[in-house]
């Protein structure tokens, strides 16, 4: 075979049960990245991405909700003889001098078992290159191999994704955002697989400016064109978790939505709060939802990963308020539409005609 490198998606739990879908994610993000393609199809339980540039490709792939890692390889025939070969190959042309390998052999094999290929792969690496193996718990880099019914990947280079559920597979619901911990759980219900309908919330002008920022990084987490609804909101600064549940319960009204995702946890905003927020949003015929768990790790993983800046994750003075004004902040707010990508910033900004300034 041809030892044409490919991009091979390895889909989560939730991704796997809705293939189709996530072909059809990475098909429309490839483009909308401007990274052209020859192919994006199934085998087994991957998908297999033939790629202009697999480097580009890969890192693009990589940003989808849905997957679990996402590898560039080199294929094989799925014999151990070819996956012996090709592993031999691909470890002697990018191992480094004094790199420690492993080998891993994953998937369905036929007539040998993985660890038969392991063995036989680190014998060719050793006799081809000399190259030292490492253990399980020290080693540099791993030559993982996956092996299909019609074919065998071997990959070097390889990264986490993000995981969940493939993006625009669940349900519209609406998420307000208007500050850190807001953004994280905007992220967090497209990584379930809702699409968000965002209404933004700000104070101030100082509180447009930064939200502009954390919606920069929330937006590329979504397909498609994303609809932003920008609304003031003039309550006292420890009222605005509550308003912001009783914004959305009359936004989704006028947006035809059945459901809100709100930015609570009870850890950090009192139980009390939790449920009022939550009764305002049933109340209002909604299912409300609460994305965010209280996981420090993993939610300073997430702000990383999505460049948001970590929220303050302890206690706040969060009250219930009796605003009234979400008729009226509704009726007066800015309506923006714009495209996940670089210019996302830009794009919001411009779009808000000078309204606010970073």
């Amino acid at each position: 075979m041809q030892e044409d490198a490919f991009v091979v998606v390895f889909p989560s739990a939730a991704g796997s049960a809705r293939m189709p879908a996530l072909a059809r994610n990475a098909k429309a993000w490839l483009r909308l990245r401007g990274q052209p393609f020859e192919s994006v199809g199934r085998d087994c339980g991957v998908l297999v991405v033939k790629a202009h540039d697999p480097v580009f490709a890969s890192t693009a792939i990589g940003q989808l909700f849905g997957v679990a890692r996402v590898a560039i390889a080199r294929r094989a025939e799925p014999s151990l003889d070819g996956i012996v070969g090709a592993t031999a190959r691909l470890g002697g042309s990018l191992l480094l001098r004094g790199d420690r390998f492993l080998v891993k052999v994953e998937g369905k094999t036929t007539g040998f078992v993985p660890a038969d290929a392991e063995l036989a792969a680190t014998s060719a690496i050793i006799e081809k290159s000399g190259h030292a193996p490492g253990t399980e718990s020290s080693h540099d880099k791993v030559l993982r191999v996956h092996v299909t019914k019609n074919s065998a990947y071997v990959s070097i280079f390889e990264d986490e994704g993000l995981g969940g559920v493939p993006n625009r597979t669940g349900e519209p619901a609406v998420c307000p955002v208007y500050g850190a911990l807001s953004a994280l759980s905007c992220i967090e219900a497209a990584r379930r697989g809702f699409q968000p309908r965002i209404v933004v919330l700000y104070r101030t002008g100082a509180d447009l400016a930064s939200t502009a920022k954390q919606l920069a990084r929330a937006v590329p987490s979504m397909m498609g064109e994303v609809e932003l609804h920008f609304c003031r909101v003039r309550v006292p600064a420890a009222e605005t978790d509550h308003a912001a549940a009783l914004l959305c319960a009359h936004a989704a009204g006028r947006l035809g939505v059945g459901r809100a995702c709100l930015p609570l946890s009870a850890p950090l905003h009192g139980q009390q709060l939790v449920d009022a927020a939550c009764g305002a949003v049933s109340g209002a015929g909604l299912a409300p939802h609460l994305p965010v768990e209280y996981r420090e790790d993993e939610l300073g993983a997430m702000a990383g990963r999505f460049g948001v800046k970590a929220p303050a994750l302890k206690p706040v003075r969060a009250r219930k308020s009796s605003w009234r004004g979400a008729p009226a902040a509704w009726k007066a707010r800015k309506t923006l539409t714009v495209m996940p990508g670089p210019n996302v910033l830009h794009d919001i900004l411009d779009g808000l005609g000078g309204t606010t300034k970073v």
